[in-house]
């Protein structure tokens, strides 16, 4: 096989995927993006973000009701599947 019967195998391939991966980018990839960026900010629409980097995630792991809900929703799940 050439050279260019290769590459225009190759461009059909990537044109056929590309529909595809932009659904995924634009539904799945963008918005996890933002929303870990959002998650690292201090932000209430009103007034400007301000970065603070992962303290809103330190604060929520030493909250006990987020704890308690987490258990709740073990508690729920293994009655649900089993």
């Amino acid at each position: 096989m050439n050279l260019r019967k290769k590459a225009k195998e190759s461009l059909s391939g990537w044109l056929f995927v590309s529909p595809a991966a932009a659904i995924l980018a634009l539904f799945i990839y963008i918005p996890l993006i933002v929303a870990v960026w959002v998650s690292l900010n201090r932000w209430n629409v009103l007034r400007p973000m301000r970065y603070i980097g992962i303290s809103n995630y330190i604060s929520m792991f030493k909250d006990a009701d987020f704890w308690r809900s987490l258990w709740r929703r073990k508690y729920i799940h293994v009655q649900k599947c089993s």
